[in-house]
Formats: structure tokens, C-alpha cells, sequence
């Protein structure tokens, strides 16, 4: 039988601090999707909302759209 080691807090919150897979935009990535809102952001990179929110948000960004852009940028994608 294989015994395991309990994880001290240290250790417990390092696990959890992680980054998860593919979840890390950086701001130059995000850029591109600066003209459409995040919605659309989220499903053009294939994650959900709340994954756009926290990127712009870890690296200080405010996201800079508006519903009124003009309709030609919005339908660049």
C-alpha cells in the first residue's frame, strides 16, 4: 500500500496558484480582440468569458470596447 505525504499550506497554495493550461493571454494576444467585445473575444480564442476577464484584469487592462464602435470594425471578424 502506498502511503502519501500530507502537503503543508505552502505547498497546498502553490498547487492551486498554478496556472492552468492555456489559460495565460498575454497582452499582445489580447490586443487583437480589442475592437469586439468580450463575448466575442472569448469564443474567437476558444475559452470561456470569465478566462478573457481574468487575463485583461492580471495584466492591468482595461478592455477598451464599446458598443458604439463603428459596425465596420465590429464585423472585421
Amino acid at each position: 500500500m502506498r502511503r502519501y505525504r500530507m502537503l503543508n499550506i505552502s505547498e497546498q497554495r502553490n498547487i492551486s496558484a498554478q496556472p492552468r493550461r492555456g489559460d495565460d493571454f498575454k497582452p499582445h494576444y489580447l490586443q487583437q480582440f480589442y475592437y469586439v467585445s468580450k463575448r466575442d473575444a472569448a469564443k474567437h480564442a476558444g475559452v470561456s468569458i470569465i478566462t478573457i476577464y481574468r487575463n485583461y484584469k492580471r495584466y492591468n487592462i482595461k478592455w477598451p470596447y464599446y458598443k458604439t464602435a463603428p459596425p465596420i470594425l465590429r464585423s472585421k471578424l
